[in-house]
């Protein structure tokens, strides 16, 4: 089978290529400017995230050293301790792949559920009441695809790359979950991220955790809640520029070589 393609004179194709080279290196450095503010702004939430769980709201609250590097000096009424002193991690399930129905009772919620896998599989085994989870549940994936979700849906099973966490009377669950989150920054940076594909259960019980009373907790987490909303739309802003104009991109470049974008 043969195509047949327009070609323009040589001096209109010279013409279109140099057009084309203007026109997309300066929508290039538009793109790679907008990228640049898309990543300055997630430093942003992380940095304001890591602040407020490690020292608080209260700038001139006296300090005093939580001797763990990562945390640094911390208000001097608040405690420090393991995280697996105040919060239990509870393993999923295994599952088999004989296990896994089409139409089963229960949702599997698995690692790619939690982050981009629209696929879902299901069972109806009954298992022990541990092995579930449902909504308000802090959960945190450590495979592949790490860091803490606060589950919103129904009641499903929670895969074994999930742990589900169990809080004492002392640990707000979103406090819980921006610690989660300033954790893991660090491990990634530890890391190098590139290395690091999981977290290990010991290394997570035997990290520390500093907090104040639930009150305050309660504070810090409304304050981040705010803050990350505002820049979360700042995020998405820059997300939905980025995309339009490497749509541009891609309709100027096949406008202008069919012919229906005049350069000359």
């Amino acid at each position: 089978m043969l195509f047949r393609s327009p070609v323009p004179p040589t001096n209109e194709q010279v013409a279109i290529a140099k057009f084309l080279t203007d026109k997309c290196s300066s929508i290039d450095d538009l793109v790679e400017e907008a990228k640049s503010s898309l990543a300055d702004y997630k430093a942003w939430r992380d940095s304001i995230i890591h602040e407020a769980v490690t020292k608080g709201l209260n700038r001139s609250a006296k300090m005093k050293s939580s001797n763990i590097e990562w945390i640094g000096d911390i208000p001097s009424h608040w405690d420090c301790c393991k995280q697996k002193y105040v919060i239990q991690l509870i393993n999923g399930r295994a599952y088999k792949d004989s296990e896994f129905e089409e139409n089963g009772k229960y949702r599997i919620l698995r690692v790619g559920n939690l982050f981009s896998n629209s696929k879902w599989y299901t069972s109806s085994l009954e298992l022990e009441e541990d092995k579930y989870c449902q909504e308000g549940d802090l959960l945190y994936a450590w495979s592949m695809s790490y860091g803490p979700i606060i589950w919103s849906g129904e009641k499903v099973i929670y895969h074994y790359h999930i742990w589900k966490t169990k809080l004492q009377e002392s640990i707000d669950t979103k406090f819980a979950y921006y610690y989660f989150v300033a954790l893991s920054n660090n491990i990634r940076a530890e890391a190098h991220a590139t290395t690091m594909g999981f977290v290990t259960m010991q290394s997570m019980n035997n990290s520390y955790i500093a907090y104040p009373g639930i009150d305050e907790q309660r504070e810090i987490a409304a304050y981040l809640e705010k803050q990350c909303k505002r820049i979360e739309e700042l995020i998405a802003e820059k997300q939905a520029l980025i995309a339009d104009l490497e749509t541009y991109k891609k309709s100027l470049v096949y406008e202008t070589v069919t012919g229906k974008r005049k350069v000359v």
